[in-house]
């Protein structure tokens, strides 16, 4: 085995039937429409999901209609180095919850929230003030393993809204279970659909060097 430290993490949630989605979002599918062990010669299948399920990335046009759409996104605004900030138990990001953060040192930072406690109704949200702080210190991307940066129940999205106002993107659904504060090189690449509102991603992380 090579340096451990050069080898990438998966930070992606896993694609499949029952798993927990957005309220209000079709469930994930995955159906054979070629089997070979019902003759077929070989394996094929369709898959039926939303474009938020699991580990994602939101293009600016899902919360604005003259944004930026998935394929107009450059894919290295998603890849580089990236700080995870450690933010479990907080019940929301704020701009006081973030304060001792700064001077970020990065574009992208990965937010670690989630505890024992976390569902799809209850994860702590971004005000916007955290948000235009962040923006204010360089960041131009927020991920986080929660299902939003807004609540849920939340209509007027504050915290999306602050991002498109800031031209920054979100990444979202992460898997930071067990990954530690410090910087990364993070790759998050969405697939190319064409004016599309958002896309699922493969996102994973490596120790910087």
């Amino acid at each position: 085995m090579g340096d451990e430290t050069a080898m990438w993490i998966d930070i992606s949630k896993s694609l499949h039937e029952g798993m927990e989605v957005f309220p209000g979002d079709s469930a994930f599918q995955y159906l054979k429409e070629l089997d070979m062990d019902k003759g077929s010669a070989v394996n094929t299948g369709t898959i039926k999901m939303n474009t938020h399920t699991g580990t994602h990335l939101d293009a600016p046009y899902h919360y604005d209609k003259y944004g930026r759409k998935i394929n107009e996104l450059d894919i290295n605004e998603v890849c580089g180095k990236a700080e995870v900030f450690d933010l479990t138990g907080a019940d929301a990001v704020t701009e006081d919850s973030i304060r001792d953060k700064n001077p970020v040192q990065t574009e992208i930072i990965l937010f670690r929230l989630k505890d024992k406690g976390t569902s799809f109704s209850t994860y702590p949200p971004f005000t916007a003030e955290a948000v235009k702080m962040l923006a204010d210190s360089g960041v131009r991307v927020i991920g986080v393993d929660t299902p939003s940066v807004d609540p849920a129940s939340s209509e007027d999205l504050p915290a999306h809204r602050m991002c498109r106002t800031e031209n920054m993107l979100i990444l979202e659904g992460l898997n930071l279970e067990n990954i530690k504060e410090g910087t990364y090189e993070l790759a998050a690449m969405p697939l190319n659909l064409f004016e599309a509102d958002g896309s699922p991603v493969r996102a994973a992380l490596r120790r910087w060097r």
